[in-house]
C-alpha cells in the first residue's frame, strides 16, 4: 500500500501558531496543495501592509502604463511596439504562493494564443482613449480564458518582488530558512523562504489581498452591484445592455463588443468594478471551509493527543489502515457533535 500522505498547512510547521499568522496578515496556506483563494489587484490599494499599499501598488500601475504606451505608439500587429507590448505581457509560471485551483501547487500561466488575443482586445481599449490604469480589469470581465488563477498569476508576477520584501519582513517572527531560487523558465534568481514540504521556494501572501474569486471574475458580485445601483444599472442597460449575475459566451461576446464601441462605454464597465466593495475572503467567517479544517485539528491536538506510533512501519495492512483512520476521525466526530456541527457523522466529508 502507497504510503499515507497528509496535508501540511503553514500553522502546522513546529513553533507557527495560527493566530502569529492572523496577527501577521499571513494567509496559512497548504504547503503541498493549493488554497483556493487568489490575489485580487483590486485590492492592493487597500491593504494595510507598506509593501502592498505603496510599493505593489506602483509596481502594477507602472506594468499596464508601459503597456499602454506600447499599445499607442504601435500602428500596425507586429510592429517593434507591439511586440514590446507582448514581451511586457509574458508572465513566467510562479506558483510559489501556494495559491489556486489546481490539484498540485504549479501555476497555471499564460499561453501564447491567450496574450495574443488579450493585446489584441487591449490595443481596441487603447484606441477608444481609454487612458485607466484599471483598463485590464475591464478586459478580464468579457474575455474568455482569463479566469481566476491567471488573474492571481499575473498578478503575482508583478508584484513579485513586493511579496519578497513582505515576506522577509514578517519571516523575522516565522523564521523559516531560505536561499536562492531560479524562477522557472526564467533567467531571474530570488532569494525565497524553503518550502519545508516541496523544498522549492515559499512565497507568503498578505491575507488582505486574497479573495475566494477576484472580482472582475464573480458574477454573482457584478451583477448584484448594477442590481444595487439604480443609476449605474440605467446607463449600463443603454451602453452595453446590462450585466446579470450570470452570462452565457455569447451574451459575454455581445456585450464586451457593446463596452468597446466607444470610451464611455468602457468607462462605465470600469465604474461598475470599483462600486463593487473591496472586500478580502474572511478568515475567520470561511464560508468555503479554506481553514475549517486547520481549526479542527488544532483543537482536536489539543484536547485529544493521538498515538499513532502503531502504524510507523512499513508494510501497513488494510486492516491497520482502517483502524488508523477510525483513531484520527472518531476524536474528530466527537469535536463535530459536541459543537453542534454536524447531525450524522456519514454527512461529514
Amino acid at each position: 500500500m502507497a504510503k499515507i500522505n497528509s496535508l501540511v498547512s503553514l500553522s502546522s510547521l513546529s513553533g507557527i501558531d495560527p493566530d502569529l499568522l492572523d496577527e501577521l496578515g499571513v494567509v496559512d496556506v497548504l504547503l503541498n496543495a493549493d488554497t483556493s483563494l487568489f490575489i485580487d489587484p483590486l485590492l492592493l490599494d487597500n491593504s494595510i501592509h507598506y509593501e502592498i499599499n505603496k510599493k505593489a501598488v506602483i509596481s502594477y500601475e507602472d506594468k499596464f502604463k508601459k503597456i499602454m504606451k506600447f499599445l499607442n505608439a504601435s500602428q500596425q500587429e507586429n510592429d517593434p511596439p507591439w511586440k514590446a507590448a507582448l514581451k511586457e505581457f509574458n508572465f513566467s509560471e510562479v506558483s510559489y504562493t501556494c495559491l489556486g485551483y489546481s490539484s498540485s501547487i504549479n501555476g497555471s500561466g499564460w499561453g501564447v494564443k491567450l496574450i495574443k488575443s488579450t493585446i489584441k482586445v487591449a490595443k481596441q481599449i487603447i484606441d477608444l482613449g481609454v487612458e485607466d490604469k484599471d483598463f485590464f480589469m475591464g478586459l478580464a470581465l468579457f474575455e474568455e480564458g482569463i479566469g481566476p488563477d491567471r488573474i492571481s498569476d499575473m498578478t503575482t508576477n508583478i508584484i513579485l518582488h513586493d511579496l519578497l520584501e513582505f515576506t522577509f519582513r514578517v519571516n523575522q517572527h516565522l523564521k523559516i530558512p531560505s536561499k536562492k531560487f531560479k524562477i522557472k523558465n526564467s533567467k531571474t534568481e530570488i532569494e525565497a523562504l524553503i518550502n519545508p514540504v516541496t523544498d522549492g521556494p515559499l512565497i507568503l501572501v498578505p491575507s488582505d489581498i486574497v479573495r475566494a474569486l477576484p472580482i472582475v471574475t464573480d458574477w454573482s458580485e457584478i451583477g448584484g452591484a448594477a442590481r444595487h445601483n439604480d443609476e449605474l444599472r440605467e446607463k449600463l442597460n443603454s451602453k452595453i445592455g446590462g450585466l446579470w449575475t450570470s452570462m452565457t459566451r455569447i451574451e459575454k461576446d455581445i456585450a464586451k463588443a457593446s463596452a468597446l464601441r466607444s470610451k464611455s462605454a468602457f468607462e462605465e464597465v470600469l465604474e461598475l468594478i470599483r462600486y463593487i466593495d473591496k472586500l478580502p475572503y474572511d478568515s475567520k467567517l470561511d464560508k468555503n471551509g479554506e481553514f475549517f479544517w486547520r481549526d479542527i485539528v488544532k483543537s482536536i491536538q489539543k484536547d485529544h493527543p493521538l498515538d499513532l506510533s502503531e502504524f510507523k512501519k512499513d508494510n501497513i495492512t488494510e486492516e491497520d489502515f482502517i483502524k488508523l483512520v477510525n483513531t484520527i476521525i472518531y476524536p474528530m466526530d466527537f469535536k463535530m457533535h459536541r459543537d453542534g456541527k454536524g447531525a450524522n457523522p456519514r454527512e461529514h466529508r
